[in-house]
C-alpha cells in the first residue's frame, strides 16, 4: 500500500473552508486544492493508503464511485510530481476523519500561483543557519 506524508520539508499547508492553501518555500509557489482534492489530502494526512482513501470517498460518493480511484491516484502522482507530499513505509495515523460536507464529487485539480513567488524566496525566516536566527553581528554585543 501507499502512504503519504503531507508534511514536507520546505512546504506549510493550511485547511480553509474545504481548501488546502500549501506553500512550497523550495520554489516559491503556493497551491490551492479543492473541493474534492481537499478530501483526498485529509484522508492521506489521516493516514489512509490511496487506496483506503479513494475506497472511502467512493462510499461517500456512490454515483461517482467507478471513476474516483483514477481520479485520486493521478492527483496523488501530480502532488508526488510537485514535490508535495513524501511517499512513506507505514502510516501515520492522525486521528478520526472529517466529516464530508462536499455535496458532489468533481475532479481534483491543484492549482499553481507565482505571483507571490519573489516574497516566498526571499522569506528570511526560512533561511536559517545551525546559528538560528535572526542572531546579532558579532560587533552588537
Amino acid at each position: 500500500m501507499s502512504y503519504f506524508r503531507t508534511d514536507v520539508p520546505d512546504t506549510a499547508s493550511e485547511l480553509f473552508d474545504g481548501e488546502v492553501v500549501i506553500a512550497h518555500y523550495g520554489s516559491g509557489l503556493y497551491f490551492s486544492i479543492a473541493p474534492s482534492g481537499a478530501l483526498i489530502w485529509q484522508g492521506l494526512r489521516h493516514g489512509l493508503s490511496v487506496a483506503e482513501t479513494a475506497a472511502w470517498l467512493a462510499t461517500q460518493f456512490p454515483a461517482e464511485a467507478a471513476a474516483i480511484p483514477a481520479q485520486v491516484a493521478a492527483f496523488v502522482a501530480d502532488l508526488v510530481a510537485r514535490t508535495l507530499l513524501v511517499e512513506v513505509a507505514e502510516p501515520i495515523r492522525a486521528g478520526e476523519l472529517p466529516a464530508i460536507v462536499l455535496n458532489t464529487w468533481q475532479e481534483p485539480v491543484v492549482e499553481s500561483f507565482d505571483d507571490l513567488q519573489e516574497l516566498l524566496l526571499l522569506d528570511p525566516v526560512h533561511d536559517v543557519t545551525e546559528a538560528g536566527w535572526p542572531h546579532r553581528p558579532d560587533d552588537q554585543a
